[in-house]
């Protein structure tokens, strides 16, 4: 329930400092805001291809017996087991699973009036109290 409240806090005020950038070439102020996440999120996602780790055993910083605890542990904890194939039984099992089907409704029933409240609030503030929107 907080992620949706510090995205639109956050997000809110990006744009509001991109909107205020001068207009460059044909590009509108409201269009740079695309172009300026759009470049950030590349150079993110560029940055965590070259530093994110693939594994314990991938890591430099680690010794070899570090790697190796690394690598157990991982193994330890993982539940699921790699040779064994994904079948339609076990499709069928999550898709009829009342487990599944509760935790889907209970996350859209919180989720979906978090998010309309946060898209639509700024409109619903203009349209209710307009001396306050100025």
């Amino acid at each position: 329930m907080v992620t949706p409240l510090l995205s639109g806090f956050m997000g809110g005020f990006l744009a509001t400092g991109l909107v205020r950038i001068p207009k460059f070439g044909m590009v509108e102020s409201w269009r740079q805001i695309y172009f300026w996440e759009g470049l950030i999120s590349i150079i993110l996602s560029a940055l965590a291809m070259v530093f994110l780790l693939q594994s314990p055993a991938t890591a430099r910083f680690l010794t070899a017996e570090q790697k190796e605890l690394g690598v157990r542990r991982i193994r330890a904890e993982s539940s699921i087991n790699e040779h064994e194939k994904v079948k339609w039984r076990h499709v069928k099992a999550a898709v009829c699973n009342i487990n599944s089907w509760f935790a889907a409704v209970l996350f859209s029933l919180f989720n979906v009036p978090t998010q309309s409240f946060f898209i639509f609030l700024a409109t619903l503030i203009r349209a209710y109290v307009p001396k306050a929107s100025n």
